[in-house]
C-alpha cells in the first residue's frame, strides 16, 4: 500500500513557525523608488569571501536610511539574508569579522546567522515539548548573537535594526516591559523606524506575553509616523493575522482564511499572502495556494519558507522537478532547512532518485531529529525502496516514539517489525487499530484489513505461546 500522499493528514511541515519567525522582517510590499538586497547576490560574495564587495553594498542601506532616502526595512531585509544554516558560512563570516574588526556589516551579517540557528535548535515545539538540549543550545547561540549585536551598536549607534534583532531574540527570555524598554531607546534614534516595530509586533502575540488588544493599540499609536515611513502601513492588519496564525496552528483553517482575508484587505503583506496560501495548502486546494504564494514572492525578499511550501504544493499537484526547482532556492536561501530537505527528498524519491532521496532525508535530520516526519520519511524509503527493514524499523520506531498516535507511522513501523518478527509486529498492529477506533486518518479499509490479519487469533495465539 503506497502512503506517499496519505503520510501527512494536515501536511505536519512546522515550516512557517521556525522559517518566518525568523524572517519576519522581510514581509514586506514593493516600492519602485526603493532599491531592493538582493539575498542571492549576498551570499554569493559571502560564499566567495568577497568581504569587500559586501562592505561597500550592506552599508549603503544603513546610510540611505539614516539620510531619509529609505526605510531600515531594506537594511533588516539586507542582513536577513544571512539567515541561513549552511554551515559553510559559519567560517566565512567569523573570516570576515577578523579581516573587518571595526566593521558593524559583518558583525551584523554573523549575528543574523547565529540568530538563525539558535531558532534551528530549539526547534518548532512548545517550551513544555522541547528538550533542555535544544533550549541550551538556543540559548548559547542568542548569547553569541547579542554579542554581535552589541558590538555592532557601539561602532554604529543608529543601528536601528540591531535593536529589532535583540527584540526579536529576547523574547524567549525577557519581559514585555523589557522589549518595551528596548523598543523606545530605538525609536529615540528614529521615531519612524519600521524594523524595530515589526520585531516588537511580533512580541505582542499572545504566545509571547501580549494580546491582541495590545497589538490594536500599538498600531493605532504608529499612524502617526506613516507619513514619514510609508512601510509602516505594511503592519496594519496585524491584529488578524495573528488570530489567524493561532487558528492555523489550532487546525481551524476555514477560520484561519477568514481572518487572513480581513489582514490581506488591510494590507498587501507578503507574510499574510504566505499563511494564507500555506493554509489553502493544509485544506487540499493547491491552486489557491501557489496563487497565494507565488504573490508573496512577488511582494518582498525571496524567503526558503514560501520556497519550500511552494515545492510542497508542487509534490502534492504531482509536479516533483517543479518542486525539486522550488526546493533547491529554498535550501540556497537556508542550507539545512528541514522543511526543504525534506521536500527535495521527496521530490527526488518520485522522481524514483532514491539515493540521493536518501541523503536528503539524513540531511533533514540535522535540524529535524525531533520531528516525526524526518524520521517517517528516511523509514518509508527503507522499507519500500531499499527494501532495508532493519534500518526500516529504527527510522519508524524513533518517529513512533514523538508521536505515539499517528495512524500512518504506526502501521509502517508495524510492516517493517513484521518483516524481523511477525510476533512483535503484533502489539503495534494492536495500537493501530485501537487509535483508528477513536480517529480515522490514515485508517482506510485495507490498512486496516492488513492490521487485523497480521493480529488474527490463531496467529496471536502461537506468539503468545512462544513468549513472544
Amino acid at each position: 500500500m503506497d502512503l506517499r500522499y496519505q503520510r501527512y493528514p494536515v501536511l505536519g511541515i512546522v515550516i512557517t513557525l521556525l522559517l518566518l519567525l525568523t524572517t519576519h522582517c522581510c514581509c514586506a510590499e514593493r516600492n519602485s523608488s526603493d532599491i531592493y538586497p538582493d539575498s542571492y547576490w549576498l551570499l554569493k560574495q559571502l560564499h566567495a569571501g568577497n568581504y569587500g564587495a559586501l562592505e561597500e553594498k550592506l552599508p549603503s542601506y544603513q546610510a540611505n536610511f539614516e539620510a531619509g532616502r529609505s526605510s531600515d526595512r531594506l537594511v533588516q531585509w539586507a542582513y536577513s539574508s544571512f539567515r541561513n544554516s549552511d554551515p559553510e558560512l559559519q567560517a566565512r563570516l567569523d573570516n570576515w569579522v577578523k579581516s573587518k574588526p571595526h566593521s558593524y556589516a559583518a558583525r551584523m551579517a554573523r549575528a543574523n546567522y547565529l540568530e538563525h540557528l539558535g531558532w534551528m535548535s530549539r526547534g518548532t515545539k512548545l517550551a513544555s515539548e522541547t528538550k533542555d538540549n535544544q533550549l541550551q543550545s538556543m540559548e548559547a547561540e542568542f548569547d553569541r548573537a547579542i554579542a554581535d549585536l552589541n558590538a555592532a551598536i557601539k561602532l554604529n549607534p543608529r543601528l536601528t535594526v540591531a535593536y529589532a534583532n535583540i527584540i526579536s531574540l529576547s523574547k524567549t527570555v525577557t519581559s514585555l516591559e523589557q522589549r518595551t524598554v528596548l523598543l523606545n531607546k530605538a525609536l529615540e534614534i528614529n521615531p519612524a523606524s519600521y524594523a524595530v516595530r515589526d520585531a516588537y509586533l511580533l512580541g505582542l502575540q499572545p504566545k509571547w506575553g501580549g494580546s491582541i488588544e495590545a497589538i490594536r493599540a500599538f498600531m493605532e499609536g504608529m499612524k502617526s509616523q506613516v507619513k514619514n515611513n510609508r512601510d509602516l502601513a505594511l503592519l496594519f492588519g496585524y491584529d488578524f493575522y495573528t488570530v489567524g496564525s493561532q487558528m492555523i496552528e489550532d487546525g481551524k483553517y476555514r477560520d484561519a482564511i477568514r481572518y487572513l482575508d480581513e489582514a490581506i484587505k488591510t494590507s498587501n503583506n507578503q507574510i499574510y499572502y504566505h499563511d494564507r496560501g500555506r493554509t489553502y495548502l493544509y485544506l487540499g486546494e493547491y491552486d489557491n495556494a501557489l496563487t497565494d504564494l507565488d504573490h508573496a514572492l512577488e511582494l518582498g525578499q525571496p524567503l526558503s519558507g514560501t520556497l519550500s511550501t511552494r515545492a510542497w504544493v508542487n509534490i502534492y499537484r504531482n509536479d516533483p522537478q517543479q518542486a525539486l526547482t522550488d526546493a533547491d532556492k529554498a535550501i540556497s536561501l537556508d542550507g539545512l532547512g528541514p522543511s526543504s530537505r525534506r521536500a527535495r527528498g521527496l521530490a527526488l524519491e518520485d522522481l524514483g532518485r532514491y539515493p540521493e532521496a536518501l541523503k536528503e532525508f539524513t540531511t533533514a535530520l540535522k535540524y529535524g531529529q525531533y520531528e516525526a516526519k524526518s524520521w517517517y520519511l528516511r523509514g518509508h524509503l527503507y522499507l519500500t525502496h531499499f527494501k532495508d527493514y532493519k534500518k526500516a524499523e529504527q527510522d519508524l520506531k524513533k518517529a513512533v516514539d514523538l508521536a505515539p498516535r499517528d495512524t500512518y507511522y504506526l502501521f509502517e513501523y508495524g510492516q517493517a517489525v513484521a518483516y524481523r518478527n511477525s510476533c512483535e509486529a503484533v502489539p503495534v498492529f494492536r495500537t493501530y487499530l485501537e487509535v483508528c477506533n477513536v480517529k480515522r486518518t490514515g485508517c482506510n479499509d485495507s490498512s486496516i484489513e492488513r492490521a487485523r490479519s497480521a493480529i488474527q487469533r490463531p496467529h496471536a495465539d502461537a506468539c503468545n505461546r512462544s513468549g513472544t
